[in-house]
């Protein structure tokens, strides 16, 4: 069984240029780990994936991790792209977040869900705080699709990644998925 420090000595990351500014993602030989969202800058971004995985260490990305960055970029886009069959690899994620995470990346895309549904759906009705805790700390950024996550009247709920709510907006008008109470009007 792997343990934390199995997980930190064998983290490899690299980053990729986006439409958003550079992405980094983070892997291990049991799948992905780690994807972030552009920050205001590259060092932000590395610095805020090296904050999950301190002793990551700069790699040239294996074919599979390549071809999932250009399925990536092609998503930040707005060519909607599918992540439900990723490999992931959760090794010290907490029992209840692995359970949030997994029931989140079957949600189809172009749909949301609510807290409390999501909370439900993995075997944990009335958990819906818990969930959005676990959204916050979502280490696997869109792969694990967070953005998809509203309250339970509709509204856009939070999102901590660079760009915050606006961030969160794009992704879901990217998938369709914007409810209209949280569209933002054009600037003219």
């Amino acid at each position: 069984m792997n343990t934390d420090n199995d997980l930190q000595s064998s983290v490899r990351f690299c980053l990729y240029d986006t439409e958003f500014g550079v992405a980094a993602i983070a892997w291990t030989a049991n799948g992905v780990c780690g994807h972030q969202l552009p920050e205001k800058d590259a060092q932000a971004t590395e610095a805020r994936l090296k904050s999950h995985f301190p002793t990551a260490t700069a790699s040239k990305p294996p074919d599979e991790i390549v071809m999932l960055t250009r399925r990536l970029r092609r998503h930040l886009e707005g060519n909607v792209q599918d992540f439900s069959n990723v490999r992931l690899d959760l090794t010290g994620v907490p029992p209840f977040h692995t359970k949030i995470y997994q029931a989140l990346q079957k949600i189809p895309t172009g749909k949301t869900v609510s807290y409390n549904d999501l909370a439900a759906l993995a075997g944990s009705p009335g958990a819906a705080r818990a969930v959005g805790q676990a959204m916050a700390k979502n280490p696997i950024s869109v792969i694990v699709p967070c953005h998809r996550v509203l309250s339970a009247s509709g509204n856009i709920g939070g999102f901590t990644a660079y760009g915050g709510l606006d961030t969160k907006r794009q992704l879901l008008q990217y998938e369709s998925a914007l409810p209209a109470k949280c569209a933002v009007a054009p600037v003219v």
